[in-house]
């Protein structure tokens, strides 16, 4: 009996042995393939969207050699043409490897790099449960760079470790817009009792202090975390919406981004269009911004193929209510195949990069720019019936990733419509609006989504 428990127990550890070489040779030999097609893909590509397309393919393959591959040929390419997006799937890869030498590359390449692609790596940093990365972090915290503040304040929020409470919670003090959006937003995610108590000291002292959208998230945060204890909600004087889009309460100065493709005259069963839709709600809170108290001003960027724009930046609502209902006859969805019109197909991410951007900073080719100081505006609402299929990025993975670069220092609220009111169902499938993809913008960036 002993002599066959011993024969059993042989055959099985060979067994195991040999599956464990046949198993990890696999990997190896299909590891060497994807880097040869990788690198063929990689030094071929012809702009910075179809290398990010490669890294991304690349990125799904769960291997050692990968860091080597990411951080000796693909980052330092990547940073040096300071190609953000590229720089973020990157970092984004790395921080979901379950190799040590990620993490520790990572870090080092984090310590290393300067404003703005650092931000980018700390962002990455955030996903990471490691020692090394935390206190990295902290330190951080302390820099001057109030871009590399306000995204070391962000990285930090889902582990919240208590020696940062302090020095957030003194960030509510800053002079910069974007350090104090992000300090509110990580005391409102506190789940420690005492940090919590704390928490709330600071934030009802601020709000005597501040007006507006941050009077509003301060506000929001103090309820949040008087929620999560079970307690009733304060009344904080929350200054609130003055007007509205589509039920959106708004505050602030606007921008609104809206689909003007032929697919907007599209009707539903009763013969309603989306365009006579869009402008009944457009003109309304146009007209109730030009009567806010205090003024609010505005802009419009319409967009189909191509991006149009109302004024190169905010205006004074007041004053420019006319001119803006006039310009909207201009870039109605009838005209949009006459020469030098903005075309029949979808570009979402142009467009809301370019409410995002704004007068004062400019997205140059691929290359997306990360700007510090009060966003202007307060808030976007983006409003679209269809599938994003022309522009920089049309995949929607690729989008979001952009816009995140794009937003995560800016801290401006995105609001979206998704609107449809019955016309895929009148109209068939073509006529379809992505509302997953609006309700992932809407949710990463702090704003609201709307079906219709």
């Amino acid at each position: 009996m002993k002599r066959h428990l011993m024969t059993g127990g042989l055959v099985l550890v060979t067994g195991l042995f040999l599956a464990n070489y046949i198993f990890s040779a696999i990997p190896d030999k299909e590891w060497k393939q994807r880097q040869t097609e990788f690198m063929d893909a990689y030094t071929k590509a012809k702009t910075p969207v179809e290398r990010a397309i490669a890294i991304r393919t690349l990125a799904e393959t769960d291997h050692p050699g990968i860091v080597k591959v990411l951080v000796d040929t693909v980052l330092p390419r990547e940073l040096k043409e300071n190609e953000l997006l590229n720089v973020d799937i990157v970092a984004t890869s790395l921080s979901k490897l379950s190799d040590p030498a990620a993490v520790d590359e990572l870090i080092s390449v984090t310590k290393k790099t300067k404003s703005p692609e650092k931000v980018i790596l700390i962002q990455a940093l955030g996903k990471i449960s490691a020692e090394g990365a935390t206190k990295l972090l902290l330190e951080l915290l302390k820099n001057s760079d109030n871009l590399v503040k306000t995204a070391a304040i962000d990285a930090l929020a889902e582990s919240s470790p208590p020696e940062a409470l302090d020095v957030i919670t003194g960030c509510l003090e800053s002079k910069a817009w974007e350090v104090k959006v992000s300090a509110i937003s990580y005391l409102a995610k506190l789940k420690d009792d005492e940090a919590k108590k704390k928490s709330l000291e600071a934030l009802r002292s601020r709000l005597k202090k501040e007006t507006g959208r941050l009077r509003n998230d301060i506000s929001e945060a103090i309820n949040q975390l008087m929620a999560q204890s079970d307690q009733s909600p304060d009344d904080n004087n929350k200054t609130g919406g003055t007007f509205s889009f589509f039920d959106i309460p708004l505050e602030g100065d606007v921008v609104f981004v809206i689909d003007v493709s032929t697919s907007m005259e599209g009707k539903n069963k009763d013969g309603i269009n989306r365009w006579d839709k869009l402008m009944e709600q457009l003109k309304q809170s146009i007209e109730m911004m030009a009567k806010s108290k205090p003024a609010v001003k505005l802009n419009i960027i319409a967009y189909s193929e191509r991006v149009g724009k109302f004024k190169d930046g905010l205006v004074p609502t007041s004053d420019n209510k006319d001119a803006a209902i006039k310009w909207l006859d201009t870039v109605k969805p009838g005209t949009m195949m006459a020469p030098g019109k903005l075309g029949a197909f979808t570009n979402i991410y142009d467009a809301v990069e370019a409410a995002l951007v704004g007068q004062t900073t400019a997205a140059e080719g691929q290359r997306i720019i990360i700007t510090s100081g009060a966003p202007t505006p307060y808030s976007i609402c983006l409003m679209t019936d269809g599938k994003a299929n022309r522009g920089k990025y049309t995949v929607p993975d690729d989008i979001m990733a952009a816009l995140r670069v794009l937003n995560q220092t800016r801290k401006i609220r995105i609001n979206t419509i998704a609107l449809d009111l019955g016309v895929e169902e009148a109209s068939g499938p073509m006529y379809a609006v992505d509302t997953e993809l609006m309700e992932r913008i809407a949710k990463e960036h702090n704003g609201t989504c709307k079906k219709f």
